[in-house]
């Protein structure tokens, strides 16, 4: 009898400890697939957050790229208004100082020609010596590049071999050749130009920049770029400052004609 009881109540009992185990255990799946959702969505977040990390440092970096573009533009964009600004002042103070003395020398001509005094008016003209005075624009333009690049010099030879530095005579501010790159430097790159206010031909112009830059210890196609990186030291000092293809040309233009 009491068997009997015991076998009609243990079928119960197993089966609601079957019950209880498979709660718990589809608890646990519950648990478990909740936590692997939450960890799905974390390793998803968390892959968001570097890529959007990574973006936003390369966003800066192409911000500070263009930062440093626009602060070498700008240095650039001054330093061009500086030479400008001393080349200006430097082109009215010569244009004055030629038209003075043109005038007096047509005043004084057309008095001795009123005065009868023919030999003394064509002696006054011959005195009128235009190398002279485009030798003085030449110093005047070397002081200028000097002024404003005091390393001009060194900074060519460092661009050459040992053995093909220019050294300077005494009491001289440039060669030929250095006056050539000096012009590059001002802002003057046409070869006509250049031409034009040394008063050489293209060719000499030509010549002079061909053996300068065989001589170079960079490609030549590179010389030019190199000269004008030679730093602007940004000094006024004594010369007051041309738009650069105004200034000499228009001065050689007026000693070709005199």
């Amino acid at each position: 009898m009491i068997r009997y009881l015991f076998l009609s109540v243990l079928p119960p009992i197993t089966s609601r400890l079957i019950e209880e185990t498979q709660h718990e255990k589809d608890m646990l799946w519950i648990g478990f697939v909740m936590l692997l959702f939450v960890t799905i969505v974390l390793v998803f977040q968390l892959v968001l957050f570097r890529k959007q990390m990574i973006r936003i440092k390369m966003d800066n970096r192409i911000i500070q790229e263009k930062n440093t573009e626009l602060e070498d533009l700008n240095g650039k964009l001054w330093e061009s208004s500086r030479i400008q600004e001393e080349l200006t002042g430097l082109f009215f103070k010569t244009c004055s100082s030629y038209i003075e003395r043109l005038d007096r020398v047509r005043y004084k001509a057309q008095h001795n020609i009123k005065s009868g005094k023919y030999q003394d008016a064509a002696n006054l003209l011959g005195n009128v010596q235009p190398q002279k005075e485009r030798d003085l624009i030449y110093s005047t333009l070397d002081k200028i590049t000097l002024t404003l690049f005091p390393d001009f010099v060194a900074s060519i030879n460092s661009l050459l071999k040992p053995e093909d530095k220019i050294w300077l005579k005494e009491g001289e501010m440039l060669t030929a050749t250095l006056r050539i790159f000096a012009l590059i430097r001002l802002g003057i790159t046409s070869v006509d130009a250049i031409a034009k206010i040394l008063d050489y031909t293209v060719n000499t112009v030509y010549t002079y920049k061909t053996r300068i830059k065989g001589k170079a210890l960079v490609p030549p196609e590179l010389f030019e770029q190199k000269i004008m990186e030679i730093k602007f030291t940004g000094d006024r000092s004594v010369w007051p400052a041309l738009p650069t293809k105004f200034f000499i040309s228009f001065i050689s233009d007026h000693f070709r004609k005199v």
